[in-house]
C-alpha cells in the first residue's frame, strides 16, 4: 500500500502508475483499470493503459442519487 488513499494525483501514486506501465512494456502485458469519467480514461490512456471497466461503482451511485435529488427537489418546489 502506498499510504496515500484516494489521492491519484499524488507524486508516490502517479509514480506508481509510470512504474506499473513500464513493468508492463517489458513484459509484454496490457494495462487495466476502472475508469471515473472522460478524463480519468483519456489520462490512464496516455500512461498506456488499454482495458477499461466503464465507471467505478461509488461514483455511479453518487450520480444515481445525485439525479434523484434533484429530481425531487423540483417536484417539491413545485
Amino acid at each position: 500500500f502506498l499510504g496515500i488513499p484516494a489521492q491519484f494525483d499524488h507524486p508516490k501514486y502517479l509514480d506508481a502508475l509510470d512504474r506499473m506501465q513500464a513493468a508492463a512494456a517489458r513484459h509484454g502485458k496490457v494495462l487495466a483499470c476502472l475508469t471515473g469519467g472522460d478524463a480519468w480514461s483519456r489520462d490512464y490512456g496516455a500512461r498506456g493503459f488499454r482495458v477499461f471497466a466503464a465507471g467505478v461503482d461509488s461514483m455511479l451511485l453518487q450520480g444515481a442519487l445525485r439525479a434523484q435529488f434533484t429530481t425531487l427537489n423540483e417536484l417539491a418546489r413545485g
